[in-house]
């Protein structure tokens, strides 16, 4: 009798398990079609909806009996207009490193960019020579040395200077 009272509860058990799952089957159906909001687009009637298998919200046309993915809300020029500022940024921002360069060599170097603007004269022969002369003396210090870029200037006799590094 034990035995039979044990059956009969597993049974019960499954069935309840059962009628369970089905109605919660039917609530999913229920969620197929969840209404969300209805708003009008122009003169056309629309409803937004969730989708009960991927919760995914589509919209419904009352009028056409038509449903979308697309929000019929949403501008597509809008969109575009985005993708075009967003793939113009960078050119932007190399316009203001150059113009952020020219004011600096205004600033800083103002006869380097007389040069880069206009470039070199136009000239052949001696004049040539002439023009690179007087560059080179535009670049001499006041005290008449050729400037270095390095911050202490070469020695004038290498051998001393080797000697006095076995020294050390």
């Amino acid at each position: 009798m034990l035995r039979h009272n044990i059956l009969l509860l597993a049974v019960v058990g499954i069935l309840l398990l059962a009628g369970a799952d089905a109605a919660k089957d039917k609530d999913k159906k229920k969620g197929d079609r969840e209404l969300l909001e209805k708003f009008s687009v122009g003169d056309e009637l629309w409803s937004a909806h969730r989708d009960g298998r991927n919760a995914r919200v589509y919209y419904y046309n009352a009028r056409t009996g038509l449903s979308q993915w697309e929000d019929p809300r949403k501008d597509p020029a809008a969109d575009r207009a985005m993708a075009f500022g967003l793939m113009m940024l960078p050119f932007g921002f190399m316009l203001l490193a150059g113009a952020t360069y020219i004011i600096y060599m205004k600033v800083y170097h103002p006869e380097k960019l007389k040069l880069l603007i206009k470039g070199p004269p136009k000239k052949k022969g001696r004049a040539v020579d002439a023009y690179l002369k007087e560059s080179k003396e535009k670049l001499r210090s006041k005290d008449g040395r050729a400037r270095s870029s390095s911050p202490t200037p070469p020695p004038a006799d290498v051998s001393a200077a080797k000697a006095e590094l076995r020294c050390i």
